[in-house]
């Protein structure tokens, strides 16, 4: 295929062959229940691009991206983590003191 089917750039249609854009809407009526004026309408609303159309369709609602898991942390992380807090808090309660008693 030397025709380009979809990219991440918006264009407009006339920027795309007639030929490439009846194959657009041929791909997305063969993987969704649209109409063809509904093809049209979604073909314009993701400029052209049917991979986010199908998306789309196989995933209507919008759902929060999984958060990424960390790897569980060995022992030693786990203390001197708990150890950085706990030095992170104190540096951070001296010098709230430093500055009150510089004030009065």
């Amino acid at each position: 295929m030397s025709d380009v089917i979809h990219s991440e750039q918006p264009h407009s249609e006339a920027n795309i062959s007639e030929n490439v854009h009846q194959r657009l809407k041929d791909i997305v009526r063969r993987q969704t229940d649209y109409t063809d004026d509904t093809i049209i309408k979604k073909l314009y609303e993701h400029n052209n691009n049917i991979i986010n159309i199908i998306r789309e369709y196989m995933n209507n609602e919008k759902k929060p991206k999984p958060k990424i898991m960390t790897a569980p942390k060995t022992t030693n992380q786990m203390l001197f983590a708990e150890i950085r807090k706990l030095m992170d808090d104190a540096s951070e309660a001296y010098r709230k003191k430093q500055e009150v008693e510089n004030i009065q």
